[in-house]
């Protein structure tokens, strides 16, 4: 009787597993907020014939990058140059890499990569992490990475930015219904030059630093992970591959860190910026690049979003004007 009983729960939990695991994997989109077919749709249009690309990559710590702006600055030297603005929410290397054919099919002039060190992180939780809150339960996003989706051999993202992939989730299942039964949905904030990137007023936003204080404590305690040495982490062996290939195909690349505000620079655990740095000094040996570091430039300034994003605002220019400098440099 006992015997039967377990073998029932046992069953019942792997049934209830594998309804979920399929579940979350629909929902996973190869590793991409955006999937790869949208994508195709923007990489394989016809561009202007008479314009040379330039396209900003990174997740959506580049998304407050005006391209429009940044177009517009270079167009008073450079008239024959049009920028677009690739960036996607928690688009790692490893996953960006999986697009490289259709960026290089698109025959970009020049790459602007800004990289963090949230980029290159393994989804194992760092020992010397003094902003963690004390609890008894697991890390959920540790927990289902190394127990469930390795056991699986997948590597699914939900839980990276759980609130990001529920209301895209959402998102497009309301439009899709709308569709079908002809409703009209809310326009996603994208543009011709943003087109992956969908913008709300929350970005819009300039907060107060008690505001980014209040955050970093609640929201951003205990999220540091460990980073992997270079010659075992995914992240890095994509972003040298990527960097490689552009090279290969003489395309100018430019690699930048991006900003972050000083709450949360104080927070992060002397291992993660040693392991970063690391990766940094290889991207520059092996490839001859100066990384253009913007970590603390903004660090103090009345330009935040949230602690390591830029607000999408007018008074918040002074990053689009730093990358739009960076990028006459090597134009000329």
């Amino acid at each position: 009787m006992n015997r039967k009983i377990v073998v029932s729960v046992g069953f019942a939990f792997l049934l209830s597993f594998s309804f979920l695991f399929l579940f979350l994997k629909s929902l996973d989109n190869e590793g991409m907020l955006v999937p790869i077919e949208e994508q195709k749709k923007f990489y394989l249009q016809d561009f202007p014939a008479d314009k040379k690309k330039i396209f900003i990559i990174g997740t959506s710590h580049v998304m407050p990058l005006n391209s429009t702006y940044i177009q517009e600055k270079i167009s008073n030297e450079k008239k024959n140059y049009v920028v677009y603005n690739l960036s996607i929410g928690t688009s790692e290397p490893k996953d960006r890499i999986k697009t490289l054919d259709l960026i290089l099919a698109a025959e970009p002039e020049i790459i602007v990569y800004g990289i963090a060190e949230r980029d290159f992180r393994a989804n194992i939780e760092l020992d010397d992490d003094d902003t963690k809150i004390p609890s008894i339960f697991p890390n959920p996003q540790i927990f289902f990475h190394s127990i469930l989706w390795q056991f699986a051999y997948q590597e699914l993202t939900l839980f990276e930015n759980p609130k990001f992939v529920t209301l895209t989730t959402i998102y497009k299942f309301v439009s899709n219904d709308s569709k079908e039964n002809g409703n009209k949905v809310e326009k996603k904030q994208i543009s011709a030059n943003r087109p992956f990137y969908d913008i709300s007023d929350e970005h819009k936003e300039i907060r107060t630093y008690e505001y980014l204080k209040n955050e970093m404590q609640k929201q951003r305690a205990g999220s540091f992970q460990e980073i992997n040495v270079p010659y075992n982490n995914p992240d890095f062996i994509s972003l040298k591959e990527m960097i490689k290939t552009f090279q290969d195909n003489d395309i100018k690349v430019i690699i930048f860190t991006t900003p972050h505000h000083e709450l949360y620079i104080e927070k992060t655990p002397e291992k993660t910026n040693e392991r970063f740095q690391l990766i940094l000094d290889e991207i520059t040996s092996e490839f001859d690049l100066e990384i253009y570091s913007l970590l603390d430039k903004y660090s103090t300034m009345e330009v935040w979003g949230d602690v390591s994003h830029i607000a999408v605002n007018p008074n918040a220019l002074i990053y689009s004007d730093d990358i739009a400098n960076k990028i006459m440099e090597i134009i000329d």
